[in-house]
This record gives C-alpha cells, sequence and structure tokens, in this order.
C-alpha cells in the first residue's frame, strides 16, 4: 500500500496559516520586548536621578551645571551634569537607553533651563519639576563621541533639553523612542512615563507643549527671538 502524503494545496494552506499566526505575534513580542527595554530606561534614569541627588548632598544642595555648547570640555570651563554625577553612578552604561540607537554617550537631556545651578530649597514642588528624560542631542559631532577622551567619553557636552521638538519628538531620530512616548525623572528623583506627540511643531513656546504633556513647569518658560522670557 502507498502512503498518502500532503498535497500541495494542504501544504500551502499549513503555511499560509503559519503565516498569519507570525503576522499576529511578531507585533507582540516586539511590544513585549519595547516594554522590557522602557522599563530598563526607566531604571537608568532612576539611578542617573538618584546619582543627582547624592550629588546635591556633597555640593551645598546645589544641582549640577546644565549649560551648553559643544566647546563644554574638562580641560577648559568644568564638569556639565553628565559628567558631574559620574562619580555617583560608577557605571557609564545607565547613561544609555537600550532603544537609542544613535552612538552618542548618553540617551538622556537634563532641564538646564529649570535645574541648571538651583538649589534643593528653590525647587518648591520638586515632584512636578522635570530634571532628566528620554531624548538627543542635536549634535552628533566629535565633541559627544564616546571615544572623545577630551570630552570625559561625550559626557561632557550639551546633552540638555533645550527645545523638546528637536529632541524628544523628532521622528526623523527615532523620538520618542518608547512606544510614542518618554520617561522622565522628576527632580525629587521619581520616575514616570508620559505619552509624546508624534509630530511637533518646529518653533513652539514651551508652555504650550509640555502644559499638554507633562505636569505644568514653570521653570520652562516659551521662546521667542529675543531669547528666553521671565514672563
Amino acid at each position: 500500500m502507498r502512503k498518502k502524503g500532503f498535497t500541495l494545496i494542504e501544504l500551502l494552506v499549513v503555511i499560509a496559516i503559519i503565516a498569519i499566526l507570525a503576522a499576529i505575534l511578531f507585533p507582540v513580542f516586539a511590544k513585549a520586548r519595547e516594554k522590557a527595554r522602557t522599563a530598563s530606561c526607566a531604571s537608568n534614569l532612576k539611578q542617573l536621578g538618584l546619582a543627582v541627588l547624592q550629588y546635591t548632598q556633597d555640593w551645598d544642595e546645589r544641582y549640577p551645571t546644565g549649560d551648553v555648547g559643544g566647546d563644554w570640555v574638562v580641560a577648559t570651563k568644568g564638569l556639565n551634569w553628565a559628567s558631574a554625577i559620574l562619580p555617583y553612578t560608577k557605571s557609564r552604561d545607565v547613561y544609555r537607553c537600550a532603544s537609542d540607537s544613535s552612538m552618542l554617550a548618553t540617551s538622556y537631556l537634563y532641564n538646564n533651563r529649570g535645574m541648571n545651578r538651583v538649589t534643593l530649597a528653590q525647587v518648591n514642588e520638586p515632584t512636578l519639576r522635570l530634571m532628566l528624560v528620554d531624548g538627543q542631542t542635536q549634535n552628533n559631532d566629535a565633541a559627544n563621541n564616546p571615544n572623545n577622551a577630551m570630552t570625559n567619553g561625550g559626557l561632557n557636552t550639551d546633552h540638555n533639553l533645550w527645545h523638546i521638538a528637536w529632541r524628544v519628538c523628532a521622528q526623523d531620530r527615532d523620538l520618542p523612542r518608547h512606544t510614542e512616548g518618554a520617561n522622565i525623572c522628576f527632580a525629587d528623583g521619581h520616575v514616570k512615563w508620559y505619552r509624546m506627540p508624534m509630530t511637533c511643531p518646529a518653533t513652539p513656546g514651551w508652555g504650550a507643549i509640555l502644559e499638554g504633556i507633562l505636569p505644568y513647569d514653570k521653570t520652562i518658560q516659551p521662546f521667542d527671538s529675543t531669547g528666553w522670557t521671565d514672563n
């Protein structure tokens, strides 16, 4: 007796079923993986936030500097926030988010407008004051290269939150990077995920954007053609 095998039609049906199942399951796996990366990123931000708070205890309760510019190098000016807290993190790995495909030294930005050199006493609502956020500096140059010894492996440069549209939700740089959202570390050290717009205006007022996305932060003022306003 001859053994009966699969017909071509039956084989094609099985392949089609496998393809359908794969199409259903792969996005689920991708979302689960991104959830894990989001949690890992939140852990990184938590450690960085705690490092900042440790820094304040050693420096008269003053938060680290958040100055900008590619020339902010160790040899000439001092330590920017990422370099300043490195002795407390004791690891460069916590500066990098697993979902960040860039080659920059850190995946996080500092609220240089609201945290630059202020003291703990000057932060009235630390649970609402944005301190660190998922993002990416615009400057992907030699100063930000992790192999640049002059800038402490790229940490001592402009990793600051100047413009949310360019640095937090710029789609051409795969931002926001966590399922249409970003992790945020506040001045008291707690971390929370917030949904971000997939398209930001090119030149918005800070208040107009942040008020609808993040807890309102009075330390971040609108930007106009003359510079930062203090109204």
